[in-house]
């Protein structure tokens, strides 16, 4: 049963080691933007940044964050700018599918990713593989932990 208000989460990642606050600082904003366009009060948003982190890094702080919050049955809206920033990994899916089992709801600016709406599925399913892979990437500077 989901609770009337759902806890919202705006959630950015850049991998590069450059400018990545910069880079997290537009996807919240497009998030911000998108969701005050479709109606959904982001006031009390919660921010995940996970600046110059890999998106295949399942230990990101703002990752995790999200992962304990399913699994504590938290009712959560998260909002990301493409699906890339939440992860470049296929499994993916399966945390989508979590919050949505758990009552939640995932949207995605680009994408046209919105669990409330018919055929959302085909968008992340389209999403994660039409992603640029890590190989894809290799070209990009990342930040790694010594």
């Amino acid at each position: 049963m989901r609770s009337p208000q759902p806890e919202v989460l705006i959630m950015s990642r850049c991998a590069c080691a450059r400018d990545a606050a910069a880079f997290c600082e537009e996807q919240e904003r497009r998030v911000q933007e998108h969701l005050a366009r479709i109606g959904v009060d982001h006031g009390a948003a919660i921010v995940l940044r996970d600046a110059g982190q890999s998106g295949t890094d399942k230990s990101r702080p703002g990752y995790k964050t999200i992962v304990e919050m399913v699994e504590t049955g938290k009712d959560i809206l998260l909002a990301v700018s493409d699906l890339s920033r939440l992860s470049r990994r296929v499994d993916v899916v399966e945390l989508i599918r979590d919050i949505v089992v758990a009552g939640g709801r995932v949207i995605t600016v680009d994408g046209g990713i919105d669990t409330e709406l018919p055929g959302w599925e085909l968008h992340v399913i389209t999403g994660t593989s039409c992603a640029p892979t890590v190989t894809d990437l290799g070209h990009r500077e990342e930040v790694h932990d010594e």
